[in-house]
């Protein structure tokens, strides 16, 4: 199996880049944030994402959308706010992120291939917090039935107990939107995962014991998995 997967895309049309580079693929996903960008304004973002979304549509058995932190707070009920939300981008869509979680266009998790492919990563310490500590083969079910009955569980988490924490979601009790690489590779739940939501080293892509993280797309870059082997592809153009 070839999967092509697309990071974190705030508004960009490299995606376009990333699809025709490898229209081979057997499965596409995209790993989340299709808003908030801090450059690109919000009528742009908004016709990016119904593009993307029209390719989910068109073949929902070969597209996967995953839902990421800067989607999640477009939800009309999630009253938490991060960086980059805009109230123009919530006026434009409405309700439609709740009506595309609903209707499971937008999903918390996929398993691939042997692959885990979240946001940002699932830790054993948030797993066994929200009773979903299930084979990771079962995961994308758990996640979909928690985030349909326990969206809370998304959110970013506050544990009054802890000595300390990180402003930027790097615990092990964050969930699979806000956890950061670090934390993640010191409790992942299992291997072979696939995430986004943090840009790593100079390139923004790093293939790791835990899996890889691919939020490259700002710099032109995206991966290829090809019978399990991860490779880092660019665009050419850049």
């Amino acid at each position: 199996m070839t999967v092509l997967v697309i990071g974190d895309v705030h508004g960009l049309g490299t995606w376009r880049s990333a699809l025709a580079d490898c229209p081979e693929a057997d499965r596409i996903v995209f790993v989340g944030d299709y808003f908030d960008a801090f450059d690109v304004d919000t009528e742009a973002q908004l016709a990016n994402f119904v593009e993307i979304l029209a390719l989910r549509r068109a073949a929902p058995g070969r597209v996967t959308l995953l839902l990421g932190n800067h989607d999640f707070h477009y939800l009309s009920y999630v009253v938490e706010r991060y960086s980059g939300y805009s109230f123009a981008t919530q006026r434009a869509l409405g309700r439609r992120v709740d009506e595309w979680v609903a209707e499971g266009i937008l999903e918390a998790a996929a398993y691939l291939d042997g692959r885990l492919y979240t946001h940002a990563g699932v830790t054993r310490t948030w797993a066994v917090d929200w009773n979903v500590a299930v084979a990771p083969t079962d995961l994308p079910q758990a996640l979909a039935e928690l985030l349909h009955y326990r969206p809370r569980a998304f959110g970013f988490h506050t544990d009054v107990g802890a000595a300390s924490q990180d402003p930027s979601g790097d615990d092990v009790w964050q969930g699979p939107l806000w956890v950061r690489p670090r934390s993640l590779r010191a409790d992942a739940y299992c291997g072979g995962q696939v995430f986004g939501h943090t840009v790593v080293g100079a390139a923004g892509i790093e293939v790791g014991e835990v899996g890889f993280s691919v939020d490259g797309l700002s710099r032109g870059e995206w991966v290829v998995v090809r019978e399990g082997v991860a490779e880092v592809r660019r665009d050419k153009g850049r």
